[in-house]
């Protein structure tokens, strides 16, 4: 069966398609239409979508969701949406989609073992499911250009840095001492968070994913599993759950 998971975000919109549970083609474009989604889906398949599911962040776009509701069985994650994991979030109404999702994949994948999801974007979010598939929540923290723009902006005299690769600890002039020092902290961040998680869960496994997570890899202590689309994972696995 072939679906289509797609994350309306902020900046950009990431539409992915599906056989069962196998990503099978992944699109990133900046705005997301009708025609555009057509257009997409008639280069790649021959045969038609039969289920979509939509998680948004911005204002309809009345012609898209027409077109979804009119042409595929249409799900839209919202308030009321069955999920895969029990949401123990005490104000479930403010939880983001894309937390859900992706605390969603992260269990699935974990095959039943607590699961923690980091997804390293505008902010560092941290999202944790118990080994009953209770999602119990997590952390925010600042994004690395977020760091970068903050220290830019209450600061007199520091400059704003575009991120980039950095191989020592030792910032050897203003730019490299930015970047050693944002980087470095949140990779020290994100280990420390795994340790505390990791005392009371022994048999966690930890999932990175996220825009940014390019910066980190390989500077983790910690064994962790990179999963580049673990949203539109999740989606599809609330898709397939909504659909048994």
């Amino acid at each position: 069966m072939l679906n289509i998971a797609i994350d309306i975000g902020n900046s950009m919109t990431k539409v992915g398609y599906f056989e069962n549970d196998q990503l099978v083609h992944f699109e990133k474009v900046r705005k997301l239409t009708a025609d555009r989604l057509k257009g997409i889906t008639n280069r790649y398949f021959s045969n038609s979508p039969e289920a979509v599911i939509l998680s948004n962040v911005k204002e309809h776009d009345i012609g898209l969701y027409r077109f979804l509701s009119q042409t595929y069985r249409f799900y839209e994650v919202g308030f009321n949406t069955q999920y895969p994991i029990k949401i123990a979030y005490k104000t479930p109404h403010t939880l983001g989609n894309d937390r859900i999702a992706a605390a969603a994949a992260a269990y699935s994948k974990s095959s039943g073992a607590p699961a923690l999801v980091i997804t390293c974007g505008s902010c560092i979010i941290y999202d944790f499911v118990d080994e009953n598939g209770n999602y119990l929540g997590g952390a925010i923290s600042p994004g690395l250009r977020m760091r970068l723009k903050a220290l830019h902006n209450f600061s007199a005299k520091l400059p704003l840095i575009k991120p980039r690769f950095i191989d020592s600890n030792l910032g050897v002039d203003t730019e490299t001492s930015i970047l050693s020092g944002v980087i470095n902290g949140m990779t020290y961040e994100v280990d420390g968070f795994i340790d505390e998680f990791r005392t009371k869960n022994i048999d966690l496994s930890v999932f990175l994913s996220g825009g940014d997570m390019l910066y980190f890899e390989g500077k983790f202590k910690n064994s962790i599993f990179a999963v580049p689309n673990i949203v539109l994972e999740g989606l599809n696995k609330i898709l397939l759950f909504n659909e048994r």
